[in-house]
Order: structure tokens, then sequence, then C-alpha cells
């Protein structure tokens, strides 16, 4: 299991206020305070360090180029804004309340044969509150870390998730179903206690890796989500 938990606080203007007096740096407390007007209806600004600046080790804020709340979630729209833009995060969150998503080298765009996309770079995430869960593919597998498709949905990554045109409405966006079969054995969600009555489905109460919720389920509905350029 890979999750990190970098940024218990985030860091905001009244942290800026205190490097301008007592480290001087003016590029280096721009660099904070462009950071502290991050804003977004996905993920809270500690999320954001987790991913950013925790995981990619990002030195500048990303680019947001699409928001389907604003931008509408049609695939035109979407291939406009999104395709051919080199480094992306995209943040995912369902309607059933799972906020999660994927970061990818390879460029997002149409494929009119289909095709996977090699990317060893590659991995999805999940977040549970505060803590942010990095899933990799094992090697063998990163040739299918993206899939480029001719039509219907907006992007996919391979034994992962994959989202439609129209997400909001459409319940074509859906998970992989044994995505802990080809993600490194780290990466793996940790075991879970349940509080509820003993049953035949969960023995001592404890919901085993098989059935563990890695992104939206299936067929699932889309509340929002975002595509981020990374700036280097």
């Amino acid at each position: 299991m890979q999750k990190s938990n970098f940024y218990e606080e985030p860091i905001g203007e009244s942290v800026v206020i205190k490097l301008d007096h007592h480290i001087g740096s003016r590029s280096l407390t721009n660099f904070y305070r462009n950071d502290a007007k991050f804003q977004s209806p996905l993920i809270s600004f500690t999320q954001y360090y987790q991913l950013f600046r925790g995981e990619l080790k990002t030195h500048r804020s990303p680019k947001l180029i699409f928001r389907a709340s604003r931008d509408g979630f049609s695939e035109v729209e979407f291939r406009k804004r999104c395709e051919d833009q080199g480094k992306i995060v995209i943040i995912v969150k369902s309607k059933g309340g799972d906020l999660f998503g994927g970061y990818t080298t390879e460029t997002l765009k149409l494929d009119q044969r289909g095709s996977n996309v090699k990317d060893e770079e590659s991995f999805t995430f999940r977040f549970d509150d505060n803590t942010l869960y990095i899933f990799r593919l094992m090697h063998d597998h990163n040739i299918h870390a993206l899939y480029r498709y001719s039509s219907l949905y907006l992007f996919a990554f391979g034994y992962c998730f994959w989202v439609c045109g129209d997400a909001n409405t459409s319940t074509y966006s859906s998970s992989h179903n044994a995505t802990q079969d080809y993600i490194l054995p780290e990466c793996k969600l940790p075991q879970r206690e349940i509080n509820q009555v003993f049953d035949d489905e969960f023995p001592n109460n404890i919901v085993p890796d098989e059935k563990r919720q890695y992104f939206g389920g299936f067929n699932f509905l889309v509340e929002d989500f975002e595509v981020y350029k990374v700036v280097e």
C-alpha cells in the first residue's frame, strides 16, 4: 500500500506572510502565495499538496484546463480543451462520493482504431478523507496504462477506470473488477474493518481485498471532474 499524509495542515496566506518576514525571498514566497490561491470544488488544499507537491514533486502550480461543471460534460468540449496537453492529472468525484483520479505523461487524444498506450510513470489514486492512496501497475502491465478510444469514452486508465462523455447522466463510466490483481502488491488497499453485525459475506467484519472499492464502482455517475496540466 502506498499512501501519503504529506502536509497534514495546508499552507495558507498566514504562513506566506511569515515567510516574507523571516526568509525574505520574494521568489519563494510568491511560489507559496500562488499555491495559497488554489481552489477546487473537488479536493481540499491539503489533498492538493499531498498529490501535487508530495507525490508528483511539482515546483509550479498546475493549470486547470477543464472542469466539467464549468465547461460541460460533452466529448467535444473535453477534446477541444484536453487533447495534446502533455502531462496531466485527472480528478473525478462520483455521485456516490468516491474521489479518485489518474496521472499520465502521455497525451490524451482520439484513436479511430483504438489503442493501448504504454506509460511507465502513470498511476491512479484515491482519496479517503486526507489519506491519499497511490496505485501503480505492475511492470508487465504498463503497456496498458492508457487506452485511447475512437469515441464514447473520454479517457481510460488500464485495469483501473474509464469515464464516458455526458458522464453525469450516462452510466457507461465504470471501474475494472480486479484492479488489485494488476497493481503492485504494496499499492493494494488495506483490509478495512466494518461496523456491522457478523454475516456470511464479511467474516470477522473484515472487507477482503477483492471487495474494496478502488474507484467509482460499476457504472457510476460523475458529479464533477477536473483536468490539470502539469507545469514544469
